[in-house]
């Protein structure tokens, strides 16, 4: 056996025997990224120098990659250290970034230092199109599943369980000016603005997780275009005669649907 498979193997025992869940879910992360990072490095400059000006960020993309898109992950790309983003990125570069299911896993201090680097980072209208677990969720084990230390795979690295209202404070405290796409309101009622997958695909959605084949709201997130104001961004028409968020109404217009409460 190598001697980094043995070292790596020794952290996980003692860290599943000393540590609490959200260390050990640290820990887990660095080994799993020790070994990957020196051969990343290269390939991840090479792909922004090849992105040229249409550069668009998927941020904690695990394995998840899209034409067109430029996949990065923790810990070789930190969203919450802005000296690592300019280590990769010219402040004011980036024309879209991609979060799906990410800003759970940080602290709010980190949630807000995330926001505001992300904003950094966009040319003046390039967006982030965002996606968290919805804490107003109807069903009771969707939300067991999705809480800070629930059920769910990876949950014990989950820090806050958003609402369509702390998301969009959160986002417009950086400087956004936010169009929520879905989400849960307190009623229990699911709303859905068409929104372009090309834009951003979010597998965690009423469109497009499979867990929704027989209901449509079995498994979705809280999902929404966060735009950095000064500019002009494809599909930005979604974003006409809309109501800004300020004091977290919901406009109800035309251009937007509402699906009955519904369970898993």
């Amino acid at each position: 056996m190598p001697l980094a498979s043995k070292i790596f193997g020794g952290a996980r025992f003692v860290a599943r025997r000393v540590l609490p869940a959200p260390a050990r879910a640290w820990v887990r992360r660095a080994i799993e990224n020790a070994g990957n990072e020196p051969p990343n490095r290269p390939r991840l400059r090479e792909a922004i120098r090849a992105s040229g000006s249409q550069l668009k960020v998927i941020i904690g993309a695990g394995e998840t990659s899209f034409v067109g898109w430029l996949a990065t992950d923790y810990p070789l790309v930190d969203i919450t250290d802005l000296n690592s983003l300019k280590s990769w990125f010219r402040i004011g570069s980036v024309q879209a970034l991609l979060a799906e299911h990410v800003w759970e896993h940080l602290v709010p201090e980190q949630a807000h230092a995330a926001a505001v680097n992300c904003y950094r980072l966009l040319k003046p209208g390039g967006y982030l199109r965002i996606a968290v677990p919805d804490g107003l969720h109807p069903n009771p084990e969707y939300v067991d599943h999705v809480k800070p230390g629930g059920t769910g795979p990876g949950s014990e690295d989950h820090h806050f369980l958003y609402t369509y209202r702390t998301l969009v404070k959160l986002l417009e405290a950086a400087g956004f000016e936010v169009c929520l796409l879905e989400w849960f309101d307190e009623a229990g009622t699911f709303h859905f603005r068409e929104w372009d997958p090309n834009d951003g695909f979010v597998c965690r959605s009423t469109r497009y997780d499979e867990r929704n084949g027989h209901d449509p709201t079995a498994y979705t997130s809280i999902i929404a275009d966060a735009v950095k104001p000064g500019g002009r961004r494809a599909g930005s028409r979604r974003m006409s005669g809309k109501k800004q968020y300020a004091d977290h109404d919901i406009p109800l217009d035309p251009s937007l649907n509402a699906f009955s409460k519904t369970s898993i």
